[in-house]
């Protein structure tokens, strides 16, 4: 049964309507902090690479700034807050291939953290709102997006360290993506949701030790609160339009990383994970649980102050509940899967990073699930101590497998350029563009959807922080 709700599987950074949200770890936002939604391979990554360690505040503050960290309110401790106003412009606010509307957007967002570290005990308190105003008429596209987290990290002993990572997220799905592709509606209400992930780790290992093992528990659910009932067929809307109670999911997922340290700055590693995923509500005749495994090896090093990485490839599957899928059999899914980042530093005030990788995203659709690749670029540079630049290119490849109206294949691409410039020691101002693209290649029912679900959005900000 072909439904004619779809998604972009991968939305680009720094959207009009949600600037923050995301599908894959190939978007960064740059407008907005990130905010983006575990799946059922990202929520059993082990944290992946880091980016590089920031110069001191002696080599990258202006020439006014005080050397003494001013976030700092107690030995070991500090507190840091940040309030954000942005205005913005977008030229197609509803990613529509056919109607597209330029809209005015103002977003403001305040956060707050709290931070101590000893020499055993490290943690991290904060939270944050993001609330968006957009110049169409009435209110039904502003919204209030709030985030919270905590995270902490026990030495409890030489070789042993525990921690625990909590996430807790209101937000929504900007319309015209998700469940209201293409979406024929004249009334616009926006899907809002509430997510929360809740992680525990163990290492076993001194830090220089030869031998040391990870682990990582994780639970994530998210849970729609609008617009959850299924509407019948209309005249404008000749087909049943689901309601998101069929998009509520949650992912238990086990992750365990065997690490060899065979040089200071370089260990080998096998990596072993598995995800369960769940939806409390299916399609008609159609189950989109599963469960994945993973299993990758390869090296993670720092092989220099300037260069760092992780690599590691290996294979996936994963393994349907749904038997049969219009009287054909249905398989498991099984594919080559590699993970790789690095971050290079080729001169002290000039930072590179590479991503690739494959990413599994839960199905809005009724397709079993959506298959990612992807790569990402960025460049960032400090041209002065006040001035400073990002550029970020992104490809995503997003195969909906066992799609059952057919097949469905979405290529997205996203440009990101922002200039950053400090006016004061607390003040600075930026700007920037953001290009989001789409191309689509569909076939529903027999026929031919090629392009129904492209889209092209280009969006330009100005936008003022505050810190302290």
């Amino acid at each position: 049964m072909a439904t004619a709700i779809a998604v972009a599987a991968w939305a680009a950074p720094a959207s009009a309507q949600e600037p923050a949200a995301s599908d894959s770890p190939a978007a960064e936002s740059t407008a907005e902090p990130n905010a983006t939604e575990p799946s059922s391979e990202a929520a059993n990554e082990p944290g992946g690479a880091q980016e590089n360690q920031a110069q001191s505040d002696q080599d990258t503050a202006p020439e006014d700034v005080e050397l003494r960290d001013p976030t700092e309110i107690a030995p070991g401790a500090r507190l840091h807050a940040t309030l954000d106003l942005v205005a913005n412009y977008t030229d197609n606010f509803f990613y529509s291939n056919h109607d597209e509307q330029g809209v005015f957007g103002w977003w403001l967002t305040p956060s707050v953290s709290y931070s101590s570290s000893s020499p055993r005990f490290r943690s991290t308190t904060g939270a944050g709102a993001t609330i968006g105003m957009y110049s169409l008429g009435g209110t039904t596209d502003d919204y209030r997006d709030l985030r919270a987290l905590t995270n902490a990290n026990w030495k409890i002993a030489p070789d042993h360290r525990i921690g625990y990572d909590i996430s807790l997220n209101q937000g929504h799905d900007p319309w015209g993506l998700v469940r209201t592709e293409q979406d024929l509606s004249t009334t616009r209400s926006l899907d809002r949701w509430y997510s929360e992930r809740y992680a525990v780790e163990y290492r076993y290992g001194a830090p220089r030790a030869s031998f040391a093992i990870e682990n990582k528990a994780s639970v994530f659910n998210k849970s729609y609160r609008t617009n959850r009932a299924t509407l019948p067929p209309t005249q404008q809307t000749p087909f049943f339009q689901f309601g998101t109670e069929y998009l509520d999911n949650d992912i238990e997922a086990l992750d365990t990383t065997l690490l060899y340290q065979y040089s200071p700055k370089t260990s080998g590693q096998l990596n072993l994970a598995t995800a369960h995923v769940h939806f409390d509500k299916q399609f008609p005749g159609l189950t989109r649980d599963a469960q994945e495994y993973h299993v990758r090896a390869g090296v993670r090093w720092i092989a220099t102050a300037k260069t760092t990485g992780d690599f590691r490839v290996g294979y996936m599957t994963r393994h349907f509940t749904q038997s049969t899928i219009n009287g054909q059999p249905v398989h498991n899914y099984n594919r080559f899967d590699w993970v790789i980042t690095g971050d290079w530093m080729p001169f002290t005030r000039t930072s590179l990073q590479l991503q690739t990788g494959r990413q599994s995203v839960e199905s809005y659709n009724e397709a079993l699930f959506i298959d990612n690749t992807y790569v990402n670029l960025t460049w960032r540079q400090e041209w002065t101590r006040r001035l400073s630049s990002s550029v970020h290119g992104g490809f995503n490849n997003g195969d909906f497998a066992h799609y059952v109206a057919g097949s469905r294949t979405d290529r997205n691409f996203a440009l990101n350029l922002r200039v950053d410039y400090r006016l004061m020691p607390r003040i600075v101002v930026y700007g920037g563009y953001d290009l989001d693209n789409r191309s689509s290649q569909a076939v529903i029912d027999g026929q031919s959807f090629d392009g129904e679900f492209d889209y092209d959005k280009n969006t330009i900000y100005v936008g003022l922080q505050a810190s302290y």
